[in-house]
């Protein structure tokens, strides 16, 4: 038994040390990285050209608070001092960290304790993503387990849970009324001070927007009340990520809240009060179980780590096993397979992939084929994931509630959700007609210096000189240049491994700023090198059709259309509530067409293809490659590019 629990301790090791989220510990690492240079991470501005080379328009420092981050610069000092501090012993010293807390909640809930070891959601956040709520449930079960036996420490782990993650946020109105209907409202207040004081020296502008707004600005996550209502919009996997159709169609890189947000926001407060009353009643595991209930329900942005703290509530209230591993099980998938740019090759550490001479973006061209696998994999998982929540609150609430009255409850949730974002008015803003556009611009944009790279694209050259980060202003500059120099339109380089759109957000955004037509361009193959290295549009042997389909379900064009077939659907079901609001949720991007067919334009080869939807042509001559200014310079787009904090600190201080 002894050698079985030491193999198993071994391959989480061994796990743990070459994976990572390629965002999210890449941003964890550079926060670290600053502090222990005595810089306070929540204070850098949004423009700081550094962290991550992927294109986003929303910015997302680290937004957590701080308690998780001082023990990651606690464990990473001693490499920081002796100079060696890098990704690898970065990620060593976290990893650490979440086996180390996993293990204490084991201790902790010992009966349970083969359900916390091989349930795969824990798996997943904890061994391979690398997030920190393994730290913030461990301590928030401590406190709850120390608080049920009258224990007067719990006030302190409780005030660090509350220093760790926001997730444990939302147990505070439980913990408020059972803490006053004990009479220990004393305790309750000493666990704010706690965790106040660990914040204070934190605390300013970048703490407020970041960790107490909880990322604003951010769209929601496609795990959270918008994941199925976006897919029933636009009716296929183009809908997942908000930031993908949703904000780039609206002329903003944010979506504004509609009334739909403002009623789920009730309904979550509200359900959060009666938590606290439930809490005043002696039933703190029901007061807890609702709180939980209304974040999964409710919340803005539900990922995967976010998932942990219901999760551990529901083991420990005694929900069926198979019920939670069925659910853990599919919100992991759904992550895995689609929460992250590259699927489940996103998860590879990056510099592990370097030193092998290697990188992710090589090793996921060269297996686009099962990207398809995954996309189909991840959607069913959504699907199935959202359904099963559904079930499984009207199992706890069925004997309140009939079949019916659910139902109708959920339709009204539907509506909700699909008006939870406002998207602005679409009038003046129709298609243009191709036969008058005259003058183009195209771009590779993740070739082109001002625009940021997939992280590794350019690991096979040698080229590093500096890198950008975060493109919108840029391609905003770049946008404004073209129409102040008579450009009509942008041509976009359509690339298979980027046809979820992220990408070319922030181009999108700039085009629809300054009313820009954008269109669409394949590039065909020459070779298998040209494919792999990003200078062609897909891998040799792609079926061009099939290619040129996936094309159009990118344009404006095609959306409408799905959106025209849902709004037409609900009109014969007779759901009027529902067929109005989706009258708002058309795309006002401009993009080109001809005869109400969407263009798409293909460079290097004279094919020409008319179908109902849409019209091949070659790229016209009279078009100006804007990469060609650049005279072929690439820049190094891998995050572990900088090898030491020298163009952090340089930026910082030319800032200061």
């Amino acid at each position: 038994m002894k050698r079985r629990g030491l193999a198993i301790v071994l391959l989480l090791l061994i796990l743990a040390l070459i994976t990572e989220h390629h965002y999210d510990v890449t941003v964890f690492y550079y926060s670290t990285l600053l502090l222990l240079h005595d810089f306070n991470p929540y204070n850098v501005p949004k423009d700081a050209p550094w962290i991550y080379s992927n294109p986003l328009a929303y910015p997302q420092w680290y937004a957590y608070p701080p308690f998780a981050l001082i023990l990651m610069a606690l464990g990473s000092l001693p490499f920081y001092l002796v100079g060696m501090f890098n990704p690898f012993t970065f990620r060593l010293v976290l990893k650490l960290i979440l086996l180390s807390f996993l293990y204490l909640l084991t201790r902790y809930l010992k009966d349970k304790k083969y359900l916390l070891i091989f349930n795969p959601l824990i798996f997943f956040v904890t061994v391979i993503h690398g997030m920190i709520d393994i730290v913030a449930v461990t301590l928030f079960v401590d406190s709850l387990m120390r608080l049920k036996r009258g224990s007067k420490l719990w006030p302190i782990t409780y005030g660090l849970a509350l220093a760790t993650k926001q997730t444990i946020w939302i147990t505070i109105p439980a913990y408020i009324g059972y803490t006053i209907k004990k009479k220990m409202i004393k305790e309750m207040i000493i666990s704010i001070i706690v965790f106040l004081i660990v914040v204070a020296p934190f605390f300013g502008k970048g703490f407020i927007d970041n960790v107490l707004a909880v990322h604003e600005d951010r769209p929601p996550a496609s795990l959270g009340y918008t994941g199925i209502p976006l897919i029933l919009m636009a009716g296929d996997m183009v809908s997942l990520h908000m930031a993908s159709i949703i904000a780039p169609c609206y002329s903003k890189p944010i979506p504004k809240l509609g009334w739909g947000e403002i009623v789920l926001t009730i309904a979550m407060v509200a359900l959060l009060l009666y938590s606290l009353i439930m809490g005043y009643r002696n039933k703190l595991m029901k007061a807890l179980l609702l709180s939980s209930l209304a974040f999964v329900l409710f919340s803005k942005v539900v990922s995967p780590q976010n998932l942990l703290l219901p999760l551990i509530i529901l083991i420990m209230i005694g929900v069926p096993t198979r019920v939670l591993f069925v659910l853990s099980l599919l919100a992991a998938l759904v992550d895995l397979t689609t929460g992250t740019v590259f699927n489940v090759y996103g998860y590879l550490a990056e510099d592990v992939m370097n030193a092998l001479g290697t990188s992710i973006v090589y090793l996921y061209r060269q297996a686009l084929w099962s990207t398809r696998v995954f996309g189909l994999l991840g959607l069913f998982s959504l699907v199935l994931y959202h359904l099963s929540v559904v079930t499984l609150v009207y199992l706890i609430l069925r004997r309140r509630i009939g079949i019916k009255k659910f139902l109708l409850l959920y339709i009204v949730y539907l509506i909700l959700v699909i008006n939870s974002v406002s998207y602005g008015n679409s009038a003046g803003m129709k298609t243009t007609n191709g036969s008058s556009i005259s003058k183009g611009a195209m771009i590779w944009i993740w070739v082109n210096p001002t625009s940021g790279f997939k992280s590794g694209d350019y690991i096979h050259f040698n080229v590093k000189t500096a890198y950008w980060d975060y493109t919108y202003p840029l391609a905003l500059k770049m946008v404004k240049w073209l129409k102040e120099n008579h450009y009509d339109y942008l041509a976009l380089v359509y690339n298979v491994d980027r046809d979820n759109i992220y990408y070319y957000v922030p181009w999108l955004f700039a085009l629809a700023k300054y009313k820009m037509p954008f269109v669409w361009v394949i590039v065909p193959p020459k070779n298998d090198k040209e494919y792999v290295y990003g200078f062609a549009s897909y891998p040799v042997g792609y079926d061009i059709k099939e290619v040129l389909h996936h094309v159009y379900m990118r344009t404006p064009i095609y959306i409408n259309t799905k959106i025209e077939m849902i709004k037409n659907i609900t009109k014969k079901m007779e759901i009027k509530a529902l067929s109005k609001i989706i009258k708002k949720y058309i795309c006002p991007l401009k993009y080109l067409t001809y005869k109400d067919k969407a263009i798409i334009y293909v460079y290097g080869s004279n094919i020409t293809l008319k179908t109902q939807k849409y019209l091949v042509e070659p790229l016209p001559h009279n078009v100006t490659i804007i990469n060609d200014f650049y005279e072929g310079k690439v820049l190094w787009g891998t995050p572990i590019t900088p090898r030491g904090p020298q163009t952090i600190f340089q930026w910082l201080q030319r800032s200061k």
